[in-house]
């Protein structure tokens, strides 16, 4: 297998091929040298994210590592174990390590929906622990989603449930804004998401507002709309494929993503990238100065 990366240099581009089972101790980010990227998506572009820092670390294998000893270390699912703030602080206690065997476990948990885990209230309990929940849609009651940065690789990336999730959505630009990323180069989304479109579920938590009802066509108008022209205007998109499968009450995701890339090809075809990870090749129309993007092709 083969990782590809795209590195920034003065009037041209270059790139670099290792084979999967070419040692990567060595490889060093330099962040000069890399172009800020925003990501946002579901477990999808989360694996792809983790692959990346395995590989800035030399980590040769996908385990993570165990968590610390404390009381909570046998909740389940692992996510309720620490508060989304509890989760980003064991970064500095338990940083990745370069060359280590397992990657921390907070990488994957800070990046997960249940943010807020609370078992003793029933509500809780009834609307959010399900791909069919209101993770995402009621930010009060199931708590946001995860965020993480890594200024080094120039890179931050927001988790996405559902299509349309117009709280979730606001509150990851405003991230962005916050780690001095909202005018990243690159953006790269998820055509389709592993939770598919909204449907008929509405918040239930105190100070949230009644959305509106929608089609699937029209959450499809409203996140492809709302990619291009509100959060990533006159941006490179890359719009990766979340393969077909079973998640979010949607038995093949195939067609929503043929909707959604025909809606992108619309109105934003000359910024927009599709990368079918279903299928060995890449598609690339215009793409212009693609810089930086690196994408490891061996996970999932």
């Amino acid at each position: 297998m083969i990782h590809v990366f795209f590195f920034k240099k003065a009037n041209s581009e270059s790139f670099v091929l290792y084979p999967r089972n070419a040692s990567l101790k060595s490889l060093q980010w330099n962040a000069s040298q890399l172009v800020p990227t925003a990501w946002y998506g579901s477990s999808f572009l989360r694996e792809l994210y983790l692959e990346l820092e395995r590989l800035q670390h030399g980590i040769l294998t996908r385990l993570d590592c165990a968590m610390p000893p404390g009381p909570l270390r046998n909740v389940y699912p692992p996510l309720c174990r620490l508060s989304p703030e509890g989760w980003h602080a064991m970064d500095a206690k338990y940083p990745a390590r370069d060359g280590a065997k397992c990657l921390p476990l907070q990488y994957s948990q800070s990046l997960g929906s249940m943010s807020a885990c609370h078992f003793g209230n029933s509500l809780w309990q009834q609307k959010c622990q399900s791909w069919m929940g209101l993770e995402g849609i009621d930010l009060n009651l199931c708590g946001p989603p995860g965020f993480r940065l890594n200024a080094q690789m120039q890179l931050a990336i927001g988790f996405k449930t559902v299509l349309h999730s117009p709280r979730a959505d606001e509150l990851f630009l405003k991230r962005l804004e916050e780690a001095k990323m909202r005018s990243a180069d690159i953006a790269i989304v998820e055509l389709g998401t592993a939770w598919g479109p909204r449907g008929t579920r509405q918040p239930t938590g105190e100070g949230e507002l009644q959305l509106p009802s929608l089609t699937v066509e029209e959450e499809i108008h409203y996140y492809v709309h709302w990619v291009h022209a509100v959060a990533f205007p006159n941006r490179l998109v890359l719009w990766l494929s979340a393969c077909g499968c079973a998640q979010g009450g949607i038995p093949d995701q195939r067609q929503l993503m043929k909707e959604m890339w025909r809606e992108v090809q619309s109105h934003y075809k000359d910024a927009a990238v599709l990368v079918d990870k279903c299928v060995p090749r890449i598609y690339m129309e215009d793409y212009g100065s693609l810089f930086s993007f690196f994408l490891s092709m061996n996970i999932l």
